[in-house]
């Protein structure tokens, strides 16, 4: 029998490393086409470059990013355009950050492979007791097509 990719995982406060290898493993061979985080930080930039350090995964050449202006804000931003500018340079690949309204708070993935990555938790604090799953992106893709239609770029 092939050996079956999992659907599924658990991070932990206690297992750090092993939170980012058991996301990388749902990730897959598969490219980050879309992230969908309304708490998106710098850092959060950086957890993914750790996750996908784990395993054959990588971000989309084009790549979309949603976030909102909760992070963007105040005398100190937490997510800059130059830090997701900084972060593009680094990958070699073009990419896109719009800010939407605050009323989402979900968080999740859209992956090459055709399924979305749900998070229980914002990238920013990936080691919390959270379950994490994957799921056929159809529903999660219209829907961030719908949001990204209406977000406005970050300056």
């Amino acid at each position: 029998r092939w050996q079956q990719s999992p659907l599924t995982g658990r991070v932990r406060e206690e297992t750090p490393a092993t939170n980012l290898a058991t996301i990388s493993n749902l990730i897959g061979a598969a490219s980050v086409e879309a992230i969908f985080d309304p708490y998106l930080e710098n850092r959060s930039l950086a957890a993914l470059l750790d996750i996908l350090s784990f395993g054959s995964g990588s971000i989309a050449n084009g790549v979309r990013v949603l976030s909102t202006g909760k992070t963007t804000a105040g005398q100190v931003p937490r997510l800059t355009k130059a830090g997701f500018d900084a972060w593009l340079a680094q990958l070699r690949v073009a990419g896109e950050l719009r800010l939407m309204g605050a009323s989402e708070h979900r968080r999740f993935m859209l992956l090459s492979s055709g399924q979305s990555l749900l998070l229980g938790h914002s990238l920013n604090a990936i080691h919390k007791n959270e379950a994490i799953r994957l799921e056929p992106s159809a529903q999660d893709k219209a829907f961030f097509d719908q949001v990204w239609a209406q977000a406005a770029p970050i300056t």
